[in-house]
């Protein structure tokens, strides 16, 4: 952790920016993760007798401090960033304004594994932070929940979904690639 009475280290490090250091996909990936912590927790303690507002509002609480406590960390090791703490607590936000509308059937959140189609990991030298090219984030709208919703007969419809996507290729190596890309919607290899 470094030395006794040393202060954390806090940084800028940018959003969605060309230049930042992950092409804006750490963002994305804070944003689902709370997204989801603060879903799940708020429907264990529903689990646990306690009412939706109380459950949301744990939820969100524990999700929130819990994305403070993980850059007070950083700040002893790579830099806290307010970037990721304020992603942290947007994506809690709208998992639990979505619970609490009761739309969890109709949007969703996602994280997949894609090949990454960039160096092996035997170039990267592993100083720099965490390269998200094997990730791609997906935002969904559920067409079966819009049809139960609406009264829709929607036969096999009900199995499709309408994402918009995010991924990024070539960002977080020690030396930077030629090549760096941010895609929306689509992703090529």
């Amino acid at each position: 952790m470094g030395e006794r009475g040393r202060l954390p280290r806090f940084g800028h490090e940018g959003f969605f920016g060309e230049d930042t250091y992950a092409g804006g996909a750490d963002k994305v990936s804070h944003f689902i993760v709370s997204f989801l912590a603060a879903r799940e927790l708020a429907d264990v303690f529903q689990l646990q007798g306690h009412s939706l507002q109380q459950s949301t509002a744990l939820g969100f609480g524990l999700t929130a401090l819990a994305g403070l406590i993980i850059e007070l960390g950083d700040g002893y090791t790579s830099g806290a960033a307010w970037q990721d703490l304020t992603v942290d607590v947007l994506g809690a936000g709208l998992g639990l304004v979505i619970t609490r509308a009761g739309y969890n059937d109709v949007f969703g959140l996602r994280v997949g594994k894609v090949p990454p189609g960039v160096p092996p990991q035997c170039c990267n030298d592993h100083s720099t932070p965490p390269d998200y090219s094997a990730e791609v984030y997906s935002a969904d709208l559920k067409i079966a929940g819009l049809g139960r919703r609406n009264g829709w007969r929607l036969g096999p419809a009900r199995y499709l979904l309408l994402s918009a996507t995010y991924g990024t290729k070539g960002y977080g190596y020690a030396i930077p690639l030629a090549y760096r890309e941010r895609n929306v919607g689509s992703r090529s290899d």
